[in-house]
């Protein structure tokens, strides 16, 4: 019975240090944002999800986000400082992944208001605006 507790405890303290050392090691992957005069820099990944109807439909319409480890930001281009041609190589791909680090700014908005002519029905919510691609 004592060989039964010993082994069990064993175990359980062998499980907890490896639990605790795996969590330590995610975090010092996740880099911290850097906060400049003209924004943030922060390292992610540009993603192209299918955009999702009022109505809960899958359309075939991709947009792109900027992944963080907490959240995926919509990229509103038209008050960016970069193209959709600028952006496209760092696309994630299935076969890959890759990161890229963006000088950036996260607001809070509408996404498709691109300050054109006539009332348009936006979505809101947070977003980034990209200043310039670092790497």
């Amino acid at each position: 019975m004592i060989d039964k507790m010993k082994y069990l405890i064993s175990i359980s303290i062998l499980y907890l240090f490896c639990f605790s050392s795996c969590a330590t090691s995610k975090k010092s992957v996740n880099k911290q944002a850097t906060t400049t005069q003209n924004g943030q820099i922060n390292t992610g990944q540009i993603v192209s999800i299918k955009l999702v109807t009022k109505g809960g439909k899958i359309s075939e319409h991709e947009e792109l986000y900027f992944r963080l480890s907490i959240q995926d930001y919509f990229i509103k281009f038209c008050e960016s400082d970069v193209s959709l041609n600028d952006i496209q190589p760092y696309i994630q791909n299935e076969n890959e992944i890759s990161s890229v680090t963006l000088l950036l700014e996260i607001k809070e908005g509408e996404w498709d208001n691109c300050n054109l002519p006539g009332h348009v029905q936006s979505r809101t919510g947070p977003y980034v605006v990209i200043k310039k691609i670092l790497d």
